[in-house]
């Protein structure tokens, strides 16, 4: 047991250093083959292609012999995808499934997937052999999470440059809302603008869901979580927003919130219909992206003012040239 422990640790350097999800399930088929002792292992991901089911990302050659090509993908329905979705440990050939001609367990890998670890052996599927894969497992979901978060970063690093190249608050506001949409999978999000009269917060740019869900999008006054926000400066994540005393509607179709502040400009939020929904990561996130857009809008604001002050040169020139003419022809005729 402490030799198998010690390599698994060992292994979990080399979870943290893969570069794709790809190369990180063959190191965890490897660990679980070679170190534990489970020659009928597979890793099954979430699909990345937005259907439902949990796919066979990695698995040695003893399971493409089994099944005579690649394993299944697991659907709503299946025992190996309840594991996932409840995220509970399942027990091959246990007492509850005696027909199982296989012996090992499936462990969740905590919001991506399962890990199987199978033999056709009785013994090595004990408590400690249990929790030696359940920690394997675990280790897996950590890198995976990672991999998921240096992603998103890059991707939000690529769309910085569509928000700088917008020309004017509204179509910063317009790439930022579509951006948390496509990157960060907020679907439910709206960038909220100070209005000329500094009293309200406008939305500007708001998701398809957003309107899908209220119809007219309200504008916020100054008892409201965004105006708050925006006073303050400090960001607002709400596992439930029916429970803070600053909520405008107690019925909202919304449950988790984030509120982050746009400098003087307004308010970034992101929302969902299921109650503890965003994380810390997802703050952090959401609070760079953020940073990002105020910057785009900071530019568009100043590069508003150049173009307005070129616009009142040019009028000022215009005329300038209408009296230079004018005297001209008066000179010339006295």
């Amino acid at each position: 047991m402490d030799d198998r422990l010690h390599s698994l640790y060992a292994a979990t350097r080399e979870l943290m250093t893969a570069t794709s999800r790809e190369s990180l399930s063959a190191v965890v088929v490897d660990v679980s083959e070679r170190v534990l002792g489970y020659p009928l292992t597979g890793v099954h991901l979430r699909a990345t292609d937005g259907d439902e089911g949990l796919v066979p990302v990695a698995y040695p050659g003893a399971v493409r012999e089994r099944f005579d090509d690649d394993p299944p993908t697991y659907t709503p329905g299946d025992r190996v995808y309840e594991v996932y979705e409840r995220e509970e440990s399942l027990r091959l050939g246990g007492p509850d499934h005696p027909d199982d001609p296989d012996r090992g367990v499936v462990v969740p890998i905590p919001g991506h997937g399962v890990l199987i670890a199978g033999t056709e052996r009785a013994e090595g599927s004990g408590d400690g052999s249990l929790r030696l894969v359940e920690l394997l497992a675990e280790n897996t979901g950590v890198a995976l999470d990672r991999l998921e978060r240096e992603a998103r970063v890059n991707e939000l690093h690529e769309a910085t440059r569509e928000l700088m190249e917008a020309r004017d608050a509204a179509a910063v506001a317009a790439a930022a809302t579509n951006t948390a949409h496509e990157v960060l999978d907020l679907r439910l999000n709206a960038v909220y603008l100070r209005s000329t009269d500094a009293d309200r917060l406008v939305p500007v740019s708001v998701t398809g869901e957003v309107r899908g869900l209220y119809g007219e999008v309200p504008t916020l006054g100054r008892d409201s979580i965004g105006w708050h926000v925006y006073e303050t400066g400090e960001p607002a994540c709400h596992d439930d927003v029916r429970e803070s005393p600053r909520v405008a509607d107690a019925d909202t179709p919304v449950r988790a919130g984030m509120a982050i502040p746009l400098g003087d400009h307004g308010v970034f939020f992101a929302a969902s219909e299921r109650a503890g929904r965003f994380d810390d990561t997802d703050l952090a996130l959401a609070r760079l992206f953020a940073d990002t857009v105020e910057a785009a809008l900071d530019r568009a604001e100043r590069e508003e003012l150049v173009r307005r002050r070129e616009r009142q040169l040019a009028r000022q020139n215009e005329r300038l040239d209408e009296f230079a003419s004018v005297v001209s022809h008066d000179l010339r005729n006295p």
